[in-house]
């Protein structure tokens, strides 16, 4: 059974695109993302960045192994479209399986690494390198004059300004760059999305980068990316 972080990825995939990109108005005003201020966010140069992972609590950690060390509930789940109902043959109480639930339908976000991210400046353009840690990341291309970001897999064209309040990020607000083609009643389909911010709380930025492609029904390759930082001085002067 995979952990909680493979769980969430796989889910993502089919959803990318909308899950960074969706137009729906904020419950708050939130004061308009401008382009040149989210282009002072990625000055040329190379910076630490924070590597953020969802990361199982300790207690759904507990739970899930008693899940999984129970034969019925393996089986319930071969033969069950996502999570089987409760039963006292699962190996939990129903508090305990109200719990579990709780926790996995509330993901945490948090550092497991740190790497280094390089920017290479085009003008209105830049060029992303993650290095030997984040390949799928280099070439990736983000023109801010055009609004589009070109990726290796396909070109998003057309940024969304998001301004979501519940991640397991946090609270931020910036744009989102996304990008959907084929159709899962095919069995092919390439997704991919961008996003850039600030955290709310702490004037933080957050880059979430996302690629998935499937052919024939089979993943072929699946990629998701967040990273946490502080604005580089420059980006500090600029506002935004």
């Amino acid at each position: 059974m995979p952990k909680l972080s493979l769980l969430l990825t796989i889910a993502a995939l089919a959803a990318v695109s909308a899950a960074s990109c969706a137009d729906t108005p904020p419950p708050v005003a939130r004061p308009a993302v401008a382009m040149d201020s989210l282009r002072a966010l990625l000055p040329a140069g190379t910076f630490t960045v924070d590597v953020m992972d969802v990361v199982d609590p300790p207690r759904l950690t507990e739970l899930q192994d008693r899940l999984y060390a129970s034969a019925w509930y393996m089986d319930a789940v071969s033969r069950t479209a996502g999570e089987p109902p409760y039963d006292a043959a699962m190996g939990l109480t129903e508090a305990e399986h109200r719990e579990y639930l709780g926790l996995w339908g509330n993901p945490v976000m948090s550092k497991v690494a740190e790497s280094q991210l390089t920017v290479q400046d085009l003008g209105t353009r830049v060029v992303l390198n993650g290095g030997e840690a984040f390949p799928d990341l280099t070439g990736v291309v983000v023109d801010f004059a055009a609004d589009q970001v070109t990726t290796s897999i396909g070109v998003m064209r057309g940024s969304t300004e998001v301004h979501p309040d519940s991640t397991p990020l946090g609270a931020w607000d910036g744009r989102a760059w996304g990008m959907e083609e084929g159709s899962r009643e095919s069995g092919h389909i390439k997704v991919a999305a961008l996003s850039l911010g600030r955290l709310r709380e702490n004037g933080r930025s957050v880059l979430i980068w996302r690629m998935g492609e499937v052919r024939t029904g089979q993943v072929v390759q699946m990629r998701m990316r967040a990273f946490r930082f502080d604005p580089p001085p420059s980006a500090s002067r600029a506002g935004g």
